[in-house]
């Protein structure tokens, strides 16, 4: 009875996570059904350690797709270690939920769970590659909430590990870190030289995450500076590239951004949108407040203050909630209230802007609050007092090259000056004005940024919203409302009964596989190939053999042949026997050593042994280098390697 008992468990736990696993493609509507296809069968064989492992894998593979669902799979992969006991992975899987929580700007419960896995991490010597990574996601929370001053030092201290081993992915994820300081101290030439060096490792090595970070943080210093085509050149380079959804949605947001800059409304409204509406469909609601405030400010200079401040509302809201500051937005309302000629409630709102930027050391915070009281000094004909701030202003943004804020405190200081009788000043500012509008808004540089616009909005439609015409998907989703919030709830029930009732059958009912259509491997080709292959090894190991006539195949062949050959068959089981010919009880060896390794990380140390690329293992297993490099880790871990030892070394001596 017992027996039975625990049998029925085991497969309510497995019909569970397949339960979980479904709502993962639901919660899209139906858009991740291929990571579903792509895992399931894994997980109903996982048992134990394997399972959670593979729970780790697929959170980490949806945390830039769907937060909700990696939340849930990261707590589930919790649970189960608990069950198990194993306290590392209770931890693997924190530090991943405090990832995610971080992604949807809940920082203060993402640093949370990253400190309690650092405390776990530090008390044992074995896990410092795990706490090095961990440093940088601490690091990148503090820079979150413009907290630089801890950053360095976490910064330095992930660098001192990694710049002993050969982990160049790691390396370079220190580099970009390195720059998103620089970046928040306003240091703009330091921080597009160490994304430059990123780059300089991340494109030939195929590291895609990297190059999109790298790309987008240059883009923004780009914007900054005023050189508004070459940053929208690369968020479309960006877009163009095999990126994930968080990263589009930060994509369009960021077009949006420089589209407002340059008070070109409609396709600033047109990508804010975009993002919004791909940030809410990854579970990012929390990040939807920078939107909701951009499209504010594009009301806003369209005169239309009441929908402006509905946005803002909608922003503050978001932010007074999860805790996020509120200075730069209160200042803004301020502005529209008083605009909308709402003085009253406007200085109710300036008051609180400058109560909290006061203690921020924003240096723009300043010279909003300076402009505000200039501006206000102004309207009561206070031109020598308004004529004070306004050159605090002035000063301020010049010395942290604040172009576009220049913009308006000299069109402010031009009517002061005309004020006070001061023609000649009043002229120099409009002069300078003209200057920098002429620098930031050059018909040539618009004319670019139109060519690009024109180039990629096909392109840009079709990623974010799956179809060439926005409006008629915006449309269709009213009629879609119905759908979502009725009919995929029954659905997701039947598809509950009809799992179940597949595992029963599949477990009790086992048919005959059907007849193999795969394309068999050339036996006598490939035992040929393989006994040249590793003549030609050995004979290289001593490098002063000399070179015989023998015609051989070239090493440099074997990556091609194994992707044309072994990935387009699928035939493991063939690659190992004949792998077992040259290299007698590797397989045995590692199985004995390491009763835990699967099946798949045996493949991968066969692909090491022959020394391949990354990159070629990728394309042979049919996964991304990222996914190789990760396996990589988890097997090293599970090796108890250590950091001093590189596991293609390791796997080379076996």
């Amino acid at each position: 009875m017992l027996k039975i008992k625990n049998l029925i468990i085991r497969d309510l736990k497995l019909i569970y996570l397949f339960y979980l696993i479904f709502f993962i493609s639901i919660s899209s509507v139906f858009g991740q059904s291929t990571i579903v296809e792509e895992w399931e069968q894994k997980l109903s064989k996982a048992e134990g350690q394997d399972r959670i492992d593979l729970i780790l894998e697929i959170t980490e593979e949806l945390q830039y797709e769907d937060l909700t669902m990696a939340d849930s799979l990261a707590r589930e992969g919790i649970r189960l270690a608990n069950e198990l006991g194993d306290s590392l992975s209770i931890y693997r899987a924190g530090a991943l939920l405090g990832n995610v929580y971080r992604l949807r700007h809940e920082v203060a419960k993402g640093m949370e769970w990253i400190r309690k896995s650092l405390n776990h991490y530090e008390r044992n010597e074995s896990l410092a590659f795990d706490k090095a990574k961990l440093l940088l996601d601490l690091a990148e929370c503090y820079m979150r909430i413009r907290n630089i001053g801890p950053v360095d030092s976490l910064i330095s201290e992930s660098d001192a590990y990694f710049k002993h081993t050969d982990d160049l992915y790691w390396k370079n994820e220190v580099l970009h870190h390195t720059g998103r300081m620089y970046f928040h101290k306003k240091d703009y030439e330091q921080a597009e030289y160490h994304y430059n060096e990123v780059l300089k490792v991340s494109r030939p090595q195929g590291f895609t995450g990297q190059t999109v970070k790298a790309l987008n943080n240059i883009s923004l210093i780009k914007e900054y500076q005023g050189h508004f085509a070459e940053a929208i050149e690369l968020q479309f380079q960006i877009l163009e590239m095999d990126c994930n959804s968080y990263v589009k949605a930060y994509a369009y947001n960021n077009i949006g951004r420089t589209y407002r800059v340059l008070k070109d409304w409609e396709p600033a409204k047109k990508y804010n949108k975009m993002s919004i509406e791909l940030k809410k469909k990854i579970g990012m609601e929390r990040a939807i407040h920078s939107n909701l405030t951009t499209m504010g400010v594009i009301h806003q200079h369209q005169m239309n203050y009441g929908e402006a401040l509905k946005y803002y509302e909608q922003s503050l809201a978001i932010k007074q909630k999860n805790g996020m500051y509120t200075g730069d937005l209160l200042g803004v309302m301020g502005g529209a209230y008083y605009m909308a000629g709402q003085h009253v409630k406007a200085e109710e709102y300036f008051n609180q802007f400058i109560a909290q930027s006061e203690t921020q050391g924003n240096w723009q915070a300043k010279v909003y609050v300076h402009s505000i009281k200039g501006g206000i000094l102004y309207e009561e004909k206070k031109y020598e007092e308004a004529l004070k701030y306004l050159l605090a202003a002035y000063n301020l943004a010049e010395e942290n090259n604040g172009l576009r804020h220049l913009m308006g405190i000299n069109e402010a200081l031009v009517d002061v000056y005309k004020n006070l009788g001061q023609e000649k000043e009043a002229k120099y500012h409009k002069d300078l004005n003209k200057m920098i509008e002429d620098s930031l808004y050059s018909p040539r540089q618009l004319k670019k940024i139109g060519a690009l616009e024109q180039k990629h909005y096909t392109k840009l439609q079709a990623d974010s919203l799956g179809s060439a015409d926005q409006e008629n998907v915006t449309a269709g989703k009213e009629q879609g409302s119905w759908l979502t919030s009725n009919a995929l709830p029954a659905l997701a029930l039947l598809v509950f009964i009809l799992t179940f009732a597949f595992l029963v059958f599949k477990k009790y009912y086992k048919p005959a596989a059907p007849p193999s259509t795969k394309e068999p491997l050339d036996q006598t080709k490939i035992d040929q190939y393989f006994a040249e292959l590793f003549a030609r090894l050995d004979a290289n190991k001593n490098a002063g053999e000399a070179k015989t006539n023998r015609k051989i195949v070239p090493i440099d062949d074997m990556a091609e042949f194994l992707k044309s050959n072994l990935s387009a068959s699928g035939d493991w089981a063939s690659f190992e026997h004949y792998f077992e010919k040259v290299h007698k009880d590797f397989f045995k060896s590692l199985k004995s050593d390491f009763p835990t390794i699967t099946v798949n990380e045996l493949n991968m140390c066969a692909l090491l042994k022959l020394n391949l690329l990354n990159k070629d293992i990728a394309q042979i297993m049919g996964i991304s280098p990222d996914s190789v490099r990760k396996a990589q880790n988890r097997l090293s871990k599970k090796m108890e390697l250590s950091p001093n030892e590189a596991l293609r070394d390791v796997v080379l001596k076996i």
